[in-house]
């Protein structure tokens, strides 16, 4: 799972003399009426990036906030190497809408000053063209999404969306809310890029949150989103949900805690996320969550609940893994666990199979999954 964000930047140094250089820059820094137009926009979504940045930084992101929507060739701005990359990398970070900028770019390093020159992927023709069909797209998705009374239901819907219509391919560039939504195609800065978007249109707070994570064996770059639910924070990695092969959407990510998403993603940044409650974690919210081995067949017996939805299989996580190492067996030996599964069906109102069940374990996640099949 791959996240390219290279920076190639060439350094060429040019002196301004002091008059023509403080000219520049103070064309650059926004203007009253950008810095209201950003603040009310800021207002309405989680800018996690820029408001951890000091009321001067805050002014240069804001500039080149409004260079990028301008389409501008260059910006410059009172700042140094360092603090510009950091800021480039936060507005990026802020506003997925900016489908249209390239990760690289290029700088000159003046005396008081840089000028930045970014590299566009798309004119700005080109990106209104795109624009249009991206609008109408987020439109349709929220509409539908609206429909879930909760936040919880929308962002269960929003990643479920995004798992089935997405394709995750390295082979592309994929890292925009282009390459998902209407591509069809992305690697795992698309994903999360998208659900921070769509999450943002729906008044969900979330940030994106970038580290390492483990895919054959190799560390590799990584991303994925932080979800404010109910007041509590959450990490969601769509990305890691979404099983191609199987055409499939696994929830061993979906909305887990700091200590869960450190067992495989590394070096985090941010490093406090305060992920700390699991009470809008996927297994919990379906009573699927085993804290207990004990507890276990009254999950069995509620799962009749999930087959009457219109399920053909239930999900258990187990808190431990001796208990779930004790259900594995308790199947295999069939110490009474069938009457239960049949039990299950019978209150279902399905016409399932009995005698032919299936059940899939996933070691590292302490998963069951146990699948019924139509008679």
């Amino acid at each position: 799972l791959s996240l390219v964000l290279a920076f190639i930047s060439f350094n060429i140094y040019q002196s301004y003399n002091n008059k023509k250089e403080s000219k520049l820059i103070e064309e650059s820094l926004p203007t009253l009426q950008e810095k209201s137009t950003f603040e009310n926009l800021a207002n309405k979504k989680t800018y996690y990036y820029y408001n951890q940045l000091n009321d001067s930084d805050k002014e240069i992101y804001i500039a080149l906030y409004s260079s990028f929507m301008r389409f501008d060739e260059s910006v410059v701005l009172p700042t140094n190497e360092s603090s510009l990359k950091n800021m480039f990398q936060a507005v990026l970070y802020d506003n997925p809408h900016i489908f249209w900028i390239n990760h690289d770019f290029e700088y000159v390093l003046n005396d008081n000053s840089v000028k930045f020159i970014p590299h566009y992927r798309y004119n700005k023709v080109e990106s209104e063209t795109i624009n249009s069909q991206i609008q109408s797209k987020i439109n349709y998705i929220i509409d539908t999404a609206d429909d879930y009374p909760t936040d919880y239901e929308k962002e269960l819907y929003i990643h479920d969306y995004i798992c089935e219509n997405t394709v995750y391919d390295e082979t592309v560039d994929g890292n925009t809310i282009y390459d998902v939504l209407i591509k069809g195609k992305a690697v795992c800065e698309g994903y999360a890029k998208t659900v921070q978007i769509l999450l943002d249109n729906l008044g969900i707070n979330n940030y994106l949150v970038v580290g390492e994570s483990l895919f054959e064996s190799e560390l590799g770059p990584h991303m994925w989103n932080v979800v404010t639910i109910d007041g509590m924070n959450y990490h969601l990695d769509a990305t890691w949900n979404d099983n191609d092969k199987d055409n499939d959407i696994n929830y061993f990510y979906f909305n887990i805690s700091d200590n869960e998403i450190k067992e495989d993603h590394f070096n985090i940044s941010p490093t406090n996320n305060f992920c700390i409650s699991d009470n809008a974690n996927y297994f919990v919210q379906n009573n699927s969550y085993i804290d207990k081995f004990s507890n276990f067949n009254d999950h069995i017996s509620r799962s009749a609940e999930l087959l009457y939805g219109g399920k053909n299989k239930v999900e258990f996580v187990f808190d431990d893994v001796n208990d779930f190492n004790k259900a594995v067996t308790y199947i295999e030996n069939d110490t009474g666990f069938f009457k239960y599964i049949i039990e299950s069906i019978r209150k279902s109102g399905k016409k399932l199979e009995t005698s032919e069940i299936t059940y899939i374990t996933v070691a590292e996640h302490n998963y069951l999954c146990i699948i019924f099949k139509e008679s």
